[in-house]
């Protein structure tokens, strides 16, 4: 797949997640996912530039997916911390943040 491929295809697959954020009142945050998304989008074909690791090898994996949504989830934990959000806020970034890096990798 060339690379806007890519990007359609991981923003076609956040639509719902964005359009969730949106309807339950985070416009910015539906923004951010969605840049996230298309900085993501192409990461795993990162690995036709390693050395030594086969392209749709390790980085096109659920597991490589599930890893890049813990990292997303971690970075919207911090921020919703130090934001002093509401519990209930700060689990609905972190799982934002999860469901965003996992989807676009994906």
């Amino acid at each position: 797949m060339y690379r806007n491929g890519h990007y359609g295809a991981a923003l076609l697959a956040y639509t719902p997640i964005g359009t969730a954020a949106i309807l339950l009142g985070s416009p910015n945050a539906a923004t951010a996912g969605g840049i996230a998304t298309v900085f993501l989008a192409t990461v795993p074909d990162l690995d036709m530039k390693i050395p030594g690791v086969a392209h749709r090898g390790p980085t096109h994996t659920v597991h490589f997916a599930a890893t890049v949504g813990i990292v997303l989830a971690a970075l919207a934990f911090a921020v919703a911390v130090t934001s002093d959000l509401s519990p209930v806020a700060t689990v609905g970034s972190t799982a934002f943040g999860f469901l965003t890096g996992s989807v676009a990798i994906g």
